[in-house]
């Protein structure tokens, strides 16, 4: 396995993280998720040297911008709601962070996640 893949693989966790914040939706995170691994592998000689971190999350941001473009064009389905309570605050917590994330124009809401959920600074988000 190249140093590369082991990278890249390192970094599945975190991957899966953000999927699942950008998203809210477990499954269609682990898509975005095999996605952007798909990607990122079948790119690996255009990644010309740096934090592979930023690059993948580069990618998955915009793969993510992509399919939510692509749902804007669909008619809207109604939304099953999850009433399952969070396990680190309320129900009510819960879903007032989702209403305030989901207010949140993609770039915002993006780069609030990588910097509160994934630990990047501003300047490596203001990079992605």
């Amino acid at each position: 396995m190249t140093a590369f893949r082991t990278a890249v693989e390192s970094m599945i966790p975190a991957l899966r993280r953000y999927a699942r914040a950008l998203t809210r939706d477990a499954d269609l995170a682990d898509d975005l998720v095999q996605d952007t691994l798909v990607r990122a592998l079948r790119s690996e000689r255009l990644f010309i040297g740096g934090d592979i971190r930023s690059w993948l999350y580069t990618i998955m941001t915009n793969l993510n911008r992509n399919r939510r473009r692509s749902l804007a064009r669909r008619p809207a389905l109604m939304e099953l709601k999850d009433d399952t309570p969070d396990a680190n605050g309320t129900e009510a917590e819960g879903r007032d962070i989702e209403r305030a994330l989901a207010s949140l124009v993609d770039d915002q809401r993006s780069a609030l996640l990588l910097v509160m959920l994934e630990g990047l600074s501003y300047r490596e988000v203001s990079e992605i």
